[in-house]
């Protein structure tokens, strides 16, 4: 893309902003380009000239996403003792809480609703799911570097463990509309990996 002016570069920022809001809300399949321009104020011509289509801005979403989080943005913050990891679980569940639990993840919520054709967002998705699951898994090889673990403990797994835990409680939350449904889980979470520690 070339180098877009100041008021190219927010008007670009307004529809990507835009585009999130509406497809964590409805989801990817209930937004249109037409909803996408209505709620930012942009029109059609602008959209196409910063965007192929929708799978555009939603590759474009979700590559902002893995930024986001591999550089510590949001409450994705280095997690160095257990009451930082403790955080990171606990993070997760005020996002949600701040929408009175009507929302779930939202790369979750994209990720379930792709075709079998998606195959670059899947590859995006991805690579968001491994920024997310770093912050868990090291720290606790930093454990098992120390002789923190017990025998047989696999960081890797306990991160996959964490990551779809979560993102199963989000959506059992939404559904039910209660967040002590992911409050609870995290409780249980939390006690599962501190019982993996020596």
């Amino acid at each position: 893309m070339n180098t877009l002016s100041k008021k190219g570069q927010e008007t670009r920022k307004a529809i990507l902003e835009c585009a999130f809001e509406l497809f964590h809300e409805r989801g990817i399949h209930a937004t249109s380009v037409d909803d996408i321009l209505k709620q930012s104020g942009a029109g059609k011509s602008q959209f196409y000239h910063y965007f192929k289509n929708k799978q555009d801005i939603i590759h474009e979403l979700l590559q902002f996403a893995y930024q986001v989080i591999k550089n510590g943005e949001m409450h994705f913050n280095p997690i160095h003792t257990w009451d930082d990891f403790r955080g990171w679980l606990d993070g997760s569940i005020e996002k949600q809480e701040e929408h009175g639990c009507s929302r779930a993840c939202p790369i979750g919520q994209i990720i379930c609703q792709l075709s079998d054709d998606d195959a670059l967002l899947r590859q995006d998705i991805k690579l968001v799911f491994d920024a997310m699951k770093d912050y868990p898994k090291s720290f606790f090889i930093g454990l098992q570097a120390r002789g923190e673990l017990i025998e047989g403990a696999d960081p890797d797994e306990m991160a996959d463990m964490c990551i779809a835990t979560m993102q199963g409680a989000a959506l059992l939350a939404k559904a039910n509309s209660n967040i002590n449904v992911s409050k609870k889980t995290a409780d249980h979470l939390f006690a599962y990996m501190r019982s993996l520690a020596k």
